[in-house]
């Protein structure tokens, strides 16, 4: 949300910040840092167990912007295993 509605100078600021984290081949660890939530799989379950959760990852807003420009620049290269049924575009 408030990246959305930033002033057009930030903008510039993360497309410098990126360029130059292309450029000199260094990603910060800020932005690699991820904080894994669990998540119950059902509500009637046992919640002691720990295989009756699934984890998500929050990531920082840095991160999720990186993977957005990263995937809308490069997708037609990237390839998956033709094992991989889950969060693929058909």
């Amino acid at each position: 949300m408030y990246i959305i509605n930033a002033c057009d100078e930030l903008y510039v600021h993360i497309a410098l910040l990126f360029s130059a984290m292309t450029v000199h081949g260094i990603v910060f660890d800020d932005i690699l840092v991820s904080s894994i939530i669990p998540i119950p799989k059902a509500k009637n379950i046992n919640c002691t167990e720990s295989t009756n959760y699934r984890g998500i990852a929050l990531s920082s807003i840095f991160g999720k912007i990186l993977d957005r420009i990263i995937l809308s620049r490069y997708a037609d290269k990237l390839i998956t295993s033709q094992y991989q049924f889950g969060f693929k575009n058909i």
